[in-house]
């Protein structure tokens, strides 16, 4: 998504850091339409989840009935993402965890925490789901089980639809998919 310079985030390079405890509305006139996200660009604020999906709604030919809004798929690691750097000095590696629009299970010595995230699916409608990648290092196959899927977008651009049964999704990738 274009953004003035002055609406990019980066600290110290389009605008001052903004101060713990402070605050900045960013305002910007949307030119494009589609799904994307925001993220942190200070430090490692991005892998510890300062992360969120953003759709900006316009014209559409593709054919679906109910729209899902966008699923997060992002790495979790059980550390910090700054404690495993300032400790070790190293990039935090693989995940421990998956999360779903911010929720999964783990065992925790015996102890299943957390929630799963669950959709409810209409029979007999054509669903649209926009699929974000907001991970720090991991890239997920995805699929929905006995479902082709027929992507209609990536990353802003509407494409000549195709049918698959799983998607590679990198880091930073934004696949609308429709599926009965």
């Amino acid at each position: 998504m274009h953004q003035n310079v002055a609406n990019d985030g980066v600290p110290g390079v389009t605008q001052c850091p903004i101060p713990p405890g402070g605050n900045f509305t960013y305002t910007f006139r949307a030119t494009s339409y589609g799904s994307t996200w925001y993220h942190s660009h200070f430090s490692l604020q991005y892998s510890n989840g300062m992360i969120g999906p953003m759709v900006i709604h316009g014209p559409t030919s593709a054919n679906w009935d109910l729209d899902l809004g966008p699923l997060g798929l992002t790495d979790w690691y059980h550390p910090e993402a700054f404690t495993t750097f300032y400790t070790f000095r190293v990039a935090p590696g693989a995940a421990q965890n998956a999360l779903f629009n911010g929720m999964n299970t783990f065992n925790d010595s015996g102890k299943i925490v957390g929630q799963k995230y669950e959709t409810t699916f209409t029979p007999g409608k054509k669903h649209r789901l926009r699929i974000i990648n907001m991970s720090s290092d991991s890239h997920f196959k995805f699929s929905i089980d006995n479902h082709l899927m027929t992507v209609q977008a990536a990353d802003f651009v509407p494409i000549e639809s195709n049918t698959t049964d799983m998607l590679n999704i990198f880091v930073g990738t934004l696949p609308v998919v429709d599926f009965d």
